[in-house]
């Protein structure tokens, strides 16, 4: 409580020390700086993972199993393994292949683009709230071929599902025609609708139609998986090791986080490395604590020699000029910590609008109160250790030599 109180009034300086206070000033301000900066972009880039995380799981199974045959897969079988974990909350049989796309409006060098094709439930897709669709405004006739494209290859093949555009898809494998010669096996889908996840990766390549379409376009070059939905997709990988036990040889099993393993590395990373330079920044913000620590230390000189002549312990005397130290940390900390957490709620109320070139609408802000708390605390413990140096250096100077020439 001593040490407390003294540290306080080591902070309000007299009119002589002109320069102290501009420091104090100077040194509080970085380290408010700092945790602020923490706190603000670590917030984004956590809101960034999230929201990337969201979409990828409305779009892509939870689970994915492949049989040994994919091509005659085993659908009882497959359900009534599938039956014994009440995790598992959906079962889709997905086919999947390759195919070109082609619009053949453009009679001269037609824009052309290679897909990866899954034929599914539509109804079921268009029902998916984590991702952006835009669905065309007049409904398609019965029994036309439907497929719902990526935005972005919706852009290279110059195709709008308002307009009722239709592209020409080509399977990679031909069939044999009526007069025994090799055909191209293709068929023409009208755009039903763009979908827009935000990750490149499946907005560039993919498109979804009719499990039945898909068959008949495909052939013998498509390929059958079971997509499993869970009702918690954070068990992914404790659910499919589990199965894989049930599973016959030669099956394979992948969650969605493995299956995304390099992209939510990277995203770790970046915020690692993030973090690693606010870090940074804090520690050097923390050479202004230890040069303010050091300008107390020796305009207290005389104040300490005092106290050490009085028989005052070392430790009581390191907590004193540490407590100031402290201070600084705590006040730089403490609103850096608030600002920056007013502005990720502002940033969260009013959700500031990104250009088209980050596939998000605005930009996602996490909300971590305890990131924030121990920020704060971070900037406080830097501040600390930074008065350590200067503080020892004073306390370990002789009280008779110190009274003497002061």
């Amino acid at each position: 409580m001593t040490s407390s109180w003294l540290a306080r009034r080591y902070l309000r300086f007299s009119r002589r020390q002109h320069f102290l206070p501009l420091l104090t000033s100077v040194a509080i301000l970085s380290i408010t700086v700092g945790t602020f900066a923490l706190c603000l972009i670590l917030s984004v880039m956590e809101g960034f993972h999230a929201e990337l995380s969201k979409r990828l799981l409305g779009l892509s199974a939870h689970i994915s199993i492949t049989p040994s045959d994919a091509h005659h897969p085993d659908e009882t079988m497959v359900k009534q393994i599938l039956s014994k974990f009440a995790d598992v909350k959906d079962v889709e049989l997905v086919i999947e292949g390759e195919a070109i796309a082609q619009n053949a409006v453009f009679e001269h060098d037609p824009p052309t683009l290679g897909l990866h094709l899954k034929g599914l439930d539509l109804e079921k897709l268009s029902a998916t709230p984590a991702f952006d669709l835009l669905l065309a405004e007049k409904a398609l006739p019965a029994g036309v071929p439907q497929m719902m494209l990526g935005s972005d290859a919706a852009s290279t093949l110059h195709v709008h599902p308002d307009f009722q555009d239709a592209l020409n898809l080509i399977a990679p494998l031909a069939e044999i025609g009526p007069a025994g010669d090799l055909v191209p096996r293709t068929r023409d889908f009208h755009v039903a609708g763009v979908f827009r996840t935000g990750y490149y990766a499946y907005d560039a390549v993919l498109a979804f139609v009719s499990r039945e379409d898909a068959k008949r376009l495909l052939g013998e070059q498509a390929s059958a998986t079971w997509q499993i939905r869970l009702s918690n997709p954070q068990k992914a990988a404790s659910v499919a090791a589990s199965i894989t036990s049930h599973l016959p040889t030669g099956w394979k099993i992948i969650s969605w986080d493995e299956e995304n393993k390099k992209l939510f590395s990277a995203l770790r990373l970046e915020r690692l490395v993030m973090a690693v330079i606010l870090f940074i920044t804090i520690i050097i913000a923390s050479f202004s604590v230890m040069g303010v620590v050091s300008l107390i230390s020796a305009s207290k000189r005389r104040d300490i020699a005092i106290l050490k002549s009085l028989g005052m312990p070392k430790g009581m005397m390191y907590r004193l000029f540490l407590a100031s130290g402290a201070w600084i940390g705590a006040m730089g900390g403490g609103l850096g910590a608030v600002l920056g957490t007013i502005a990720c709620l502002l940033l969260d109320r009013w959700q500031l609008p990104l250009p088209p070139a980050y596939y998000l609408p605005t930009l996602p802000v996490s909300i971590e109160p305890f990131a924030y708390v121990l920020f704060a605390l971070m900037g406080v413990s830097i501040s600390i250790l930074a008065s350590v140096y200067p503080v020892s250096q004073a306390i370990g100077e002789d009280p008779c030599e110190v009274l003497r020439y002061e």
